[in-house]
């Protein structure tokens, strides 16, 4: 139990530090894009509930006899363009996430066959033909669970929150502070368990 324990640290250094840290330039350029894509969706969702009501306001107000004048076209523009901003910085993001992994990927096999080629005949043969294919594919979903699904996500979570707080803060400091506090709650409870499947994987 302990050497297992110390294989699964000695692999979690070996990913973090070897291969996220050399190329941290990319991780971080990487991590922007997904919070550039959300900040795009964000603001898609917040014009566009404000361009309902407002549109439901008016209607409303015409038909009680009020004289109402109401621009759609600066909306209707602004929608239009968080929403080709959101698809081209998905596109972005997934074109330029999954091109790390891959350059990670290089290394990994790399360094693997420089290992391998070290070995004897005999020690070869201790493993089947179809454990070593297992561990040759098993670091794809390492590194897609790693950087795509474990780090990046709640990275860019965080940044919509605070660029959140930050508006919300603008009418209200303690709704701001609340607003906070109720994310980071929902935060920490969705990653625990992401974490945890994981490791089990």
């Amino acid at each position: 139990m302990k050497n297992k324990r110390l294989n699964e640290v000695n692999s979690l250094r070996y990913w973090s530090i070897i291969l996220l840290w050399r190329h941290r330039n990319r991780v971080i350029i990487g991590a922007l894009l997904v919070f550039l894509t959300a900040a795009f969706a964000m603001a898609l969702l917040a014009l566009s509930g404000w361009f309902i009501t407002a549109t439901a306001l008016a209607g409303i107000s015409v038909a009680a006899g009020a004289m109402l004048a109401l621009d759609i076209y600066l909306p209707g523009s602004g929608i239009r363009f968080f929403a080709l901003g959101r698809t081209v910085s998905r596109y972005m993001e997934r074109l330029y996430n999954h091109d790390s992994v891959l350059r990670q990927l290089s290394l990994i096999r790399q360094q693997l066959f420089r290992g391998l080629s070290t070995f004897r005949a005999s020690e070869l043969k201790k493993q089947t033909n179809a454990d070593w294919l297992s561990r040759l594919t098993a670091d794809l979903d390492s590194m897609d669970s790693l950087l795509l699904r474990l780090l990046l996500p709640p990275f860019a979570a965080v940044l919509g929150l605070i660029l959140l707080s930050l508006l919300v803060s603008l009418w209200s400091y303690t709704a701001a502070l609340f607003f906070i506090y109720f994310n980071l709650i929902l935060e920490l409870y969705d990653f625990h368990p992401v974490s945890s499947i994981t490791a089990k994987r």
